[in-house]
């Protein structure tokens, strides 16, 4: 099994629009839970639940991260897939958490989806507002109930979006949402090897979270800028797709982009895509170069090098790396984290 990528990370994007999840229909394995056994907290989370034969992203979607997919597929694919490499010893205990972070735009979402793909599990995509509620005592029940539906669903990731939304520390927040946390916690110590449910958590702001929920996710995983190199990996799969014209030099447009993330390079390959459009469309008809239609009847405009510079004065990138919040994870990651920034001067992000 080949489990490792390309370079780089596209960004947060990356499912099909039939990959809503709605009504939770696909996950689960042979002891899947109907959806008349689930309680009303558990029906209410289905819209939030992705069947495993549903997802559609993979790691082909995936570039420059090799070393954080390499981690994941240790500590979560490999024991749902080959679960008898670790029923004994001090494997058996298992990973019950794993924490992604780093500044936003860098797929650590569009990573956690290609990891439930990857491992065969349902996915079950938890923020804030799943979870809370204005009637006094529900946001706990709601809470219990992501754990009990992924049981049913079994293997499963619960992705906890925003971590730090709902599991900061516990002195910044109300009694209210300590409870929630509480409530949380405790059911994610009740887990074990056998349930073939993890927790990976995904945030900008890792330095928020409480020390009793750092405790949970012992690994710690860096989810970076790309380096120059990750940056062509990056603009070469957004533009698999496109016609590029012989002018232009994917490696030269990284150099031109130091900094920017996944999601501002998909912007950046648009707005030169749009370009070209633009161009081919201030010509009369009679003067347009013939491009002969793809199968489904779309014009794909060649995209040439002077596309791409009018695209890089117009797109910037969205990552401040002299703020104090790209100071702060640094900091946090040299303390707390596994994988070592390998370009610091590029990390950071706005808050």
């Amino acid at each position: 099994m080949n489990h490792h990528s390309k370079l780089g990370v596209t960004d947060d994007w990356g499912m099909d629009g039939g990959d809503s999840g709605e009504g939770g229909t696909g996950g689960g394995g042979p002891g899947a839970a109907d959806d008349e056994e689930l309680t009303k907290e558990e029906q209410a989370l289905l819209p939030s639940l992705i069947g495993k034969d549903v997802i559609k992203t993979g790691y082909e979607n995936v570039a420059s991260l090799d070393e954080v997919q390499e981690k994941l597929h240790e500590h979560i694919t490999l024991p749902i897939l080959e679960p008898e490499l670790f029923r004994a010893g001090v494997l058996a205990e298992g990973t019950r958490g794993v924490l992604l972070f780093g500044p936003p735009g860098t797929g650590k979402t569009l990573l956690a989806r290609a990891l439930a793909s990857e491992a065969g599990a349902s996915f079950l995509h938890i923020t804030q507002s799943v979870i809370k509620s204005k009637w006094y005592g529900e946001a706990e029940k709601n809470a219990n109930a992501v754990f009990t539906l992924a049981r049913k669903r079994s293997p499963c990731i619960i992705f906890i979006d925003e971590v730090d939304a709902l599991m900061s520390d516990r002195g910044d927040t109300s009694a209210h949402n300590n409870n929630v946390l509480n409530e949380m916690m405790q059911e994610w110590d009740g887990l074990i090897q056998d349930d073939k449910v993890v927790v990976l958590g995904a945030t900008n702001r890792p330095y928020s979270l409480d020390e009793a929920v750092l405790r949970r996710f012992p690994r710690r995983l860096l989810v970076d800028l790309p380096s120059e190199e990750g940056r062509v990996a990056i603009l070469t799969l957004q533009l698999k797709d496109n016609v590029l014209e012989s002018s232009v030099d994917l490696e030269e447009v990284s150099r031109r982009a130091p900094g920017f993330s996944g999601s501002d390079l998909k912007e950046l390959a648009k707005d030169a895509a749009l370009e070209a459009v633009r161009q081919y469309r201030k010509l009369s008809k009679e003067d347009r170069p013939e491009i002969t239609p793809t199968e489904n009847g779309a014009v794909l405009v060649p995209i040439s090098m002077n596309d791409f510079n009018v695209a890089l004065r117009t797109i910037k990138k969205s990552v401040d790396s002299n703020s104090n919040s790209a100071h702060k994870l640094n900091e946090w990651n040299a303390k707390f984290g596994e994988i070592k920034a390998k370009a610091v001067k590029h990390m950071g992000f706005n808050p």
